[in-house]
Formats: structure tokens, C-alpha cells, sequence
């Protein structure tokens, strides 16, 4: 059995029954939590309406034909490691190379299709690559302000040097 994933966010509702389908197998659609507990509820419905980009979609989909191939890795709670080929396979290192707003939508992607295991490789990809950052080259790639004072960093530094 076959679904069809037909991406809507974006698409005005006149539109949204032209919008092109992501056609899926049963297996790959199980591995997409939220797509399968629509699938449980109603089974007939091949049908379904995913309320994400087709880009993320797509990139979703993608994750889980990989899948096909090679088993889902498991990351670790700690990232001791800033090498993440380390971590995953090489057709997901491949995936993951995306800039940092993208990579940031798919991990919403996958928070709301209720992936935990892609959002903890999408965590892990982000760490990895935060752990070769200064604190001020983080605080840029997050988009955080800095508000301590020179004493306060100072202080913190000092601290930091006695552990």
C-alpha cells in the first residue's frame, strides 16, 4: 500500500487540492510517527494532508528512504564528539548538510511529525558543529545577545579556569 503526503502549509485552501502529492510505501509512512497514527485512525485514507512545507517534507521523506538502507542510529543524551560522522551514516552526514535556517525548519519538521529519533540527529548535527565554536561565534549562530558586562565575563572566565 502506497500514501500520498500532500504538503499544505503555505498553500492557500483553493489551491490545496492541485498541490502535487509525496507518494510514500506503507513501510516508510510507519516511520513517520504522526503520518502513522493517522494511518492507525483511518486506515483507508491514503490521502493525507501534512501541514509542512514541501521542502521540509520532502527532506522528511528523504530521511526515511534512507532508512531503507541503513539502520536508524541512536544519539546519545551527550555529544562528546564535534566530529558528527562519528555519530551517523554517511547518506545521513549527507542529508544534514544543509545551512543553518533549513536545518532549523526540518528540526521543527521533525518535532511536529513527532520524530524523536531525527530530532536528536538534527540536535546532535547542531552540537557537533557548535562545539568548534567560540562563545561568541555561538551566540551569533543562535541569534543571542550577549548582555553581560566585561566584569561578569571576567568573572565567569576566572571561574571557569579554577574547574
Amino acid at each position: 500500500m502506497e500514501y500520498k503526503l500532500i504538503p499544505i502549509k503555505g498553500v492557500p485552501l483553493e489551491e490545496e487540492s492541485k498541490v502535487e502529492p509525496i507518494t510514500i510505501s506503507a513501510e516508510e509512512a510507519k516511520r513517520i510517527s504522526l503520518v502513522s497514527e493517522l494511518i492507525e485512525d483511518n486506515p483507508e485514507d491514503v490521502d493525507i494532508s501534512v501541514h509542512l512545507h514541501r521542502k521540509e517534507l520532502e527532506k522528511i521523506v528523504e530521511y526515511v528512504r534512507i532508512l531503507n538502507d541503513v539502520p536508524e542510529p541512536t544519539i546519545e543524551a551527550v555529544i562528546t564528539t564535534h566530529r558528527f560522522a562519528e555519530l551517523v551514516p554517511e547518506q545521513i552526514q549527507k542529508l544534514m548538510k544543509l545551512p543553518k535556517d533549513d536545518l532549523f525548519e526540518l528540526m521543527a519538521a521533525a518535532d511536529f511529525l513527532k520524530m524523536e529519533k531525527l530530532l536528536s540527529i538534527i540536535g546532535a548535527r547542531i552540537a557537533c558543529h557548535l562545539m568548534k565554536m567560540s562563545d561568541e561565534e555561538k551566540q551569533e549562530y543562535l541569534g543571542l545577545e550577549d548582555d553581560l558586562t566585561l566584569e561578569e565575563k571576567a568573572n565567569i572566565h576566572r571561574e571557569n579556569q579554577d574547574l
